[in-house]
């Protein structure tokens, strides 16, 4: 959760330590909004890729994943996120993505298939 500057920012901001509560209860059911109230408009015939991955596949690849989703919702692009993770390749880039993507990004510290 205290990867979210949106939300870091809030709890400093709380003025009571009920609002810091109900903070990280929003944060954690899903239903904090974040600081930036503006609703933006996802184009959506822009799409990025992505694909992570690090040695052991848990905690840095979903992170990873989850930073990157996050910032392309922020900037209004479709993105879709290939993670390779210790459960295997979940959410598999296929040859449609690719062909109608804009670029991909590789965040990984291991080696991945990138053909």
């Amino acid at each position: 959760m205290l990867m979210d500057s949106d939300f870091v920012n809030a709890l400093v901001a709380a003025k009571t330590a009920d609002e810091f509560y109900t903070l990280i209860d929003q944060k954690e059911d899903g239903s904090f909004k974040g600081g930036n109230q503006n609703a933006v408009t996802v184009d959506a015939s822009r799409k990025i890729l992505a694909v992570t991955a690090c040695p052991t596949g848990i905690a840095h690849t979903y992170m990873a994943a989850e930073a990157l989703q996050n910032m392309a919702e922020k900037m209004g692009v479709n993105m879709k996120v290939e993670t390779n993770g210790s459960g295997g390749v979940k959410n598999k880039l296929t040859a449609e993505d690719i062909a109608a993507a804009e670029g991909i990004i590789v965040a990984c510290d291991k080696n991945v298939p990138v053909e």
